[in-house]
Formats: structure tokens, C-alpha cells, sequence
């Protein structure tokens, strides 16, 4: 401060003014008629102008809002003196959320990406954490890190912020990344006595889900999807899981919510590939045998302690554990992926854990298994099954439920299904990189080249299956570029487009005669014997398993009944004219099955230009809206300089009135 005081009461005046006008932006903030930045920018300025008249002379910038204000009449007059913002910027902490992406716009619109993500991390409260000297390596890291940002203060979405963790994991900077995850309210702190819930205390009502919720659910839980388990006890009273080689639909899942039937699923595609990782940790069945009802409770208490803590490894890592009471004797540590992943890097990944956290379960009476394991699946084998979640225990009859970020059952079961973070195949590469098993995971889960320019005009339908399906679009980029399919390879190509009508047929031979050895008789020969039906996803899986998995091989159709999943469906989907798509149903699908089968299969057809015109309808609403806007603004500056609320036009009485801190006009006639 450089104004000097003649008394200690004149100094006393000046403090006590000082603090008003503090208060006053403060103020400025906290009203609710000030609803946009810039007009708190505005009233502020105000307020600012009135206190550099009482000052009259050189002074310091006393807060943020102060600050955010200068900064604000600066840039509005473009003349920012960057070099003092930053040097003032230092002097204070900023609790605002609207001034923290007001300064993160102008760092960022100046190119100063450091000062922006400093910004972020302030309001966030990580600033000052892993104090450590950005290397030029990191500035790929560092700009993606800004752009996250950006998407995380318009929306803090939970998959976001497990974005910025992990990208503060890849830049080792720990205590960010786990300062980070405490904004969720996650409490590190004891874990208190967990009641057990049972089928009765749960009540059905509270797993009666909807046919949309059912679909999320099996997208979230649902592993190999053309067979399925049910969990039963037999004569002796020991658990097992009867295969079912049917498509589990949604029927099965409400029977299995209902308690009628115990649901599990088989978590490994037939291509090695997962899309969650599950570790289950249970009492010891030697330590059952030996204690009562009463030490049972305390070992589950330290199982729930164990898992907690593995929750805590995960979170170091940049993942979030979603945890399970599994409805016996233990609890289960949900990581979801966004794809498809080969099991291998998810076994590295569980070595990880093993290693950071294997001490808390061993000797402890507590055994962990790893869903998926390192057993390799044999020819016909379809590996571990994992009960479903919210499903009756056959043994204790009690229901499984998932706990919330306070260790707690969710009050809401079906919150978990809109709340879950999951993870990229990169992601999970990334982690294994860092934590030096870079040799172990040199394959990138590959992204095929989409251009199809070599391939001439291609119709819809074929455009359609080559864009959705990495598999075929790799194969047919392969025939372009190597000059070269297998026998195999060819006819998946033709067991596919064949059955496309007559594009699909041209593509065909359009593929073929990039190979070295084409004949357009030969090839023309072999689409007149193509097969009546195409070939299913599940049979390429089989055929195609290391391929699939790296090509990332993760399609998502509806589950329906009497069709099995093929690549032709994204033709029906998507493509016009879909009426020469060959439908893949099941042998015993009757005309009229097959009949409402395609027009259910179609109806985002007739919904996506309705679909379209509507974003277009909103998109000129929103240019109605901002020129009204300019001209409701343009009106108030000419009433206010005629200090009027109403004036006579053509069509009458133009009136400007206020109602519940709105202006509303009105035209009197």
C-alpha cells in the first residue's frame, strides 16, 4: 500500500472503507439478479471507478474479484499488460468458479497454457501440489491436460475426471492426481460396520428396472453375450453353473432381479477380450470352518478394509473401483472399460495390483481371485463365470449391492448405473507403460484406417458395415495394401458385403481386385454359392481371436430375439434401401418375426431426419434467440436515455416492463 496517513484515525477511515468496498463486489457475486459474468464484470467496474476516485492516487490490487475486474476493463479496451496480470496474479486464491474460466479464457486466448491450467487447479485446490519442473516431453501431456480441463468445468463429470487423474498419473504428479479424486467426498478415513442386506430388507421394487435401464445394465454387466449360466445348488448343497447356449435377453435379467433365477455371466468373448476386470476377495473357507457368526462379522470387516484399501491402489493409478457386496462371504472391485480389451493386459494389470497391494489380503484369512485369470481357454472352453449383480445368493439367499463413495450401500441401487467410470484399451496401456511393462505391451490396440477413397463410390450399406466394423475394414484395407487375403479371409468378406444386395456384390469384387491372383469369373463363382445366412459376430470372434481383440472389436447391438448379432446389422442401422441387407435370424423366425424384426431394426431410420431437422430448428432458434437478445439490449439503451419504460411506434404502445427480475415488452395496440 503507497498512500500515506497523516493519523492513526485517517488510517482507521481508510480500512474501514476499504473493507466495504471489498464487500461490496463481494456482494456483487452472491446476487442472484447479476445471473451472467458480464454483468457482474459491469456493476463491479462501478464499484471499482467509485474507490479509485476516493483513492486518488497509485495503488495495489487488494482481491480476485478486484483483480478479475481489471483484468476484465483491460481486455475490453485491448491493452493487457500481460507481464503485471501474471505478476499479480500470485497474490491471490480464487473461489469463483465463473472468474476461474473467465482468466482460464484469456491465459489460454494469450497462449500462456501453463498460467490457464494453474487457474484450474487453484479453484480445484491442487495448486502447489507436486511442485515439480515440466520437461518439453510433457507438452503433449500439458495441452491435453488444458483441453480436459475445459470439458470438466462445463461439466464435472465423473469419466472426465478420471481423465485428468490419469493424465496427472502420466505426468507424475501423484498427490494432484490423488488430491483430485477427494472432490468426489470420498472419505479416506475408517471403514464403519456394513450391515448385510438381504433379499427381504432389499425388497424387489427397488431392482424393478425399466426396459431402458435393463440395457444399461447388460452393456455394463453382460459379458459374452450368446451364452449364459444359471447359479443353483445341487442335491449335496454345493454351488454350479448349468450352461445355457442361448443369447441372454433382457426376460432372463428380469427374472433374475425378481430372485426367481440367479443369472451369471461368462466374462471372456471367445477372442480373449473383456470388457471389466473383477477382483473378488472372500473369507477363506478354513477360516469359516473355524469361527462363529459373530467372527465372521469381523472378517468381513477386514475384508471390506482389504478392498477399501485396493480402492486406494486403484485410485493411484488412476482408476476408480466400484466395490460389491457380493451377498456371502466377501466383496467385489469393479474397472470397466469402454471397449473390448485383450485379457492379456488386463492379467499385466492385475500383476500390478498383486504387486502394490498383494500384502493386504495375504495371511490375512481373506483370498483374492482376479476375474478375468491367466488361465489360457482351450478349444470349447468358455472360462470363468461371474454372478450378476443385484442377484439372490443361492447359498445365503441375501442380495448383492454395490456401496457408494462413503463405503455405504447406495440408498438408490440404480444410481451405479448412470454413475460408473470406465476406461480406454489405451488408457490401460498407458498405465502399464508407466509403471515400466512397455516391452510387455508394444501392441497398440490399432485404430484401422477409415479412408475408402481407393475403393471408388461404395453404396450406403457397404459404407455403413466397412465405417462400424473394424474387422472387415481391416481386411479389406489389407487386400489394398498387401496385395494379399487368405482363403479364409476372402470368404469372411464375402459371407459379409454378399449379403448386401447388389453394392455388396460390387464391393466385393472391388476388394478382390486389389489381390495379385483375382479372377472375375472365380470371384463372381464364389458370390453365386454364398451362404443363405451371414456370418455371425460370435463366429468371427472364434476365427479371428488376436485380430479382433487388437482391432478393438467392441459393436454393441440390441439384444433381440431370433437374431444372432452379425456385421450386417449396421447395414440395416444405418444404410438406406436396407431392404436387400439379408436379415441374420435364426432358423425358426417365421415371415411375420422377420417382417417386425426388420422394422424394429429400422426405426432409427425414420427417426434420424426427424432427429436432424430438429437440431437444425434449434440451431436457428438459438440465432433467433441471440438476435433478439441485441435487439431487447439496443431498446433498453434508448429507453434508458430517455429515461422512459415507454414509447409510441407504428403498432401501437411499446412498453418495457420488470417481472421477477426479467424484462418483458409488450405492444399495446
Amino acid at each position: 500500500m503507497l498512500m500515506l496517513f497523516h493519523s492513526e484515525q485517517e488510517a482507521q477511515e481508510y480500512l474501514v472503507k476499504l473493507k466495504v468496498y471489498l464487500e461490496r463486489l463481494e456482494n456483487i457475486w452472491l446476487d442472484s439478479s447479476c445471473r451472467t459474468l458480464q454483468a457482474r464484470m459491469e456493476k463491479g467496474a462501478e464499484v471499482l471507478g467509485g474507490w479509485e476516485q476516493y483513492f486518488c492516487g497509485e495503488r495495489t490490487v487488494q482481491s480476485i474479484l478486484e483483480y478479475a475486474i481489471w483484468v476484465y476493463q483491460m481486455k475490453r479496451r485491448g491493452k493487457p499488460d500481460l507481464s503485471m496480470m501474471k505478476k499479480l496474479r500470485r497474490n491471490f486464491c480464487n473461489p469463483y468458479k465463473d472468474v476461474m474460466m473467465f482468466l482460464a479464457d484469456v491465459w489460454k486466448e494469450a497462449g500462456l497454457e501453463a498460467m490457464e491450467i494453474d487457474e484450474y487447479e487453484q479453484y480445484y485446490s491442487l495448486y502447489g501440489l507436486d511442485t515439480r519442473d515440466i520437461l518439453q516431453s510433457d507438452a503433449v501431456l500439458m495441452r491435453e491436460l488444458a483441453g480436459t480441463y475445459r470439458k470438466y468445468v462445463i461439466q464435472e463429470s465423473e469419466e472426465i475426471r478420471a481423465e485428468l487423474i490419469q493424465l496427472y498419473t502420466d505426468l507424475k504428479m501423484y498427490q494432484k492426481a490423488g488430491a483430485l479424486l477427494e472432490l468426489s467426498g470420498r472419505r479416506e478415513s475408517d471403514v464403519g460396520e456394513i450391515e448385510i442386506l438381504s433379499a427381504e430388507s432389499a425388497g424387489d421394487e427397488e431392482f424393478g428396472l425399466n426396459a431402458e435401464e435393463i440395457l444399461k445394465y447388460m452393456k455394463l454387466f453382460v459379458g459374452r453375450e450368446d451364452i449364459y449360466a444359471i447359479d443353483c445348488l445341487t442335491e449335496e448343497g454345493k454351488r454350479r453353473n448349468k450352461e445355457i447356449l442361448q443369447p441372454l435377453q433382457p426376460e432372463v435379467i428380469k427374472n433374475h432381479l425378481a430372485g426367481k433365477e440367479t443369472v451369471s455371466t461368462y466374462i471372456q468373448r471367445s477372442n480373449a477380450t473383456v470388457k471389466y476386470f473383477v477382483l473378488d476377495l472372500d473369507i477363506s473357507k478354513g477360516v469359516l470352518l473355524q469361527v462363529g457368526e459373530e467372527e465372521k462379522q469381523q472378517y468381513m470387516k477386514k475384508c471390506l478394509e482389504i478392498a477399501h484399501g485396493i480402492c486406494k491402489e486403484l485410485r493411484k493409478m488412476g482408476l476408480e473401483g466400484l466395490l460389491e457386496q457380493s451377498g456371502c462371504r466377501g466383496y467385489h472391485v469393479w474397472v470397466f472399460f469402454r471397449e473390448w480389451i485383450p485379457v492379456r493386459y488386463v492379467n499385466l494389470l492385475a500383476d500390478i495390483i498383486e504387486k502394490r497391494a498383494g500384502a493386504l489380503w495375504k495371511d490375512s484369512g481373506i483370498q483374492a481371485e482376479f476375474f478375468p485369470n491367466k488361465t489360457r481357454l482351450r478349444n470349447g472352453k468358455r472360462g470363468q463365470t461371474l454372478k450378476l449383480p443385484w442377484g439372490i445368493h443361492p447359498k445365503t439367499g441375501n442380495r448383492s449391492f454395490f456401496l457408494n463413495v462413503d463405503y455405504r450401500p447406495y440408498h438408490n441401487q440404480k444410481e451405479v448405473l448412470n454413475n460408473v467410470v470406465s476406461y480406454s484399451g489405451n488408457t490401460v496401456k498407458r498405465i502399464l507403460a508407466s509403471n515400466q511393462l512397455e516391452k510387455e505391451t508394444n501392441t497398440e490396440i490399432a485404430e484401422v484406417d477409415r479412408d475408402l477413397q481407393e475403393f471408388g463410390e461404395v453404396g450406403n450399406a457397404v459404407k455403413a458395415v466397412a465405417d462400424s466394423c473394424s474387422l472387415l475394414r481391416y481386411l479389406c484395407q489389407k487386400a489394398r495394401k498387401t496385395h494379399y487375403l487368405t482363403h479364409f479371409e476372402r470368404l469372411t468378406v464375402l459371407y459379409v458385403f454378399g449379403h448386401l444386395g447388389e453394392e455388396g456384390k460390387e464391393f466385393i469384387h472391388k476388394v478382390m481386385s486389389f489381390t495379385l491372383n483375382y479372377s472375375y469369373q472365380t470371384t463372381q463363382k464364389f458370390i453365386h454359392h454364398c451362404p443363405e445366412k451371414p456370418v455371425s459376430c460370435i463366429k468371427l470372434r472364434e476365427q479371428y481371436r488376436q485380430l479382433s481383440a487388437e482391432t478393438g472389436c467392441s459393436c454393441n447391438f440390441k439384444r433381440t430375439k431370433n437374431c444372432y448379432p452379425s456385421p450386417v446389422l449396421h447395414a440395416l442401422k444405418k444404410a438406406d434401401g436396407s431392404s436387400q441387407v439379408t436379415m441374420p435370424l435364426s432358423r425358426t423366425a417365421t415371415k411375420e418375426q422377420q417382417k417386425i424384426l426388420r422394422e424394429e431394426i429400422n426405426a432409427g431410420l425414420a427417426v434420424q431426419p426427424i432427429a436432424e431437422k430438429m437440431i437444425e430448428l434449434r440451431k436457428q432458434k438459438r440465432n433467433l434467440d441471440k438476435a433478439l437478445e441485441r435487439c431487447e439490449k439496443e431498446l433498453s439503451r434508448i429507453f434508458d436515455d430517455n429515461n422512459t419504460n415507454s414509447m409510441e411506434i407504428k403498432e401501437g404502445l411499446l412498453i418495457r416492463r420488470r417481472s421477477s427480475g426479467k424484462i418483458e415488452w409488450v405492444i399495446e395496440l
